[in-house]
């Protein structure tokens, strides 16, 4: 999915650099390949990102023994003591 999000944003920075040196980029054509890029920012918010910062493959981590002498109280619980 990555690499189709760069091919993507490789060919439209191709077709912008053509409307360029072509002189065909006018106001109209800015604006739609600024709309363009923010949908494919949003696309690679919501797809891309996701996909990058999971971690699929977790390493075994050896079993933790449990706590002997654990006084832990959480906040706002009331003893009777």
């Amino acid at each position: 999915m990555v690499k189709a999000y760069e091919m993507i944003w490789a060919l439209i920075a191709v077709v912008a650099t053509a409307f360029f040196v072509t002189g065909s980029m006018t106001l109209f054509a800015g604006v739609v390949f600024g709309f363009i890029a923010a949908g494919m920012i949003f696309a690679g918010m919501m797809m891309i990102l996701p996909a990058t910062v999971a971690h699929r493959n977790h390493p075994e981590s050896p079993k933790a023994e449990p706590a002997k002498n654990n006084h832990f109280v959480p906040a706002g619980a009331v003893h009777a003591r």
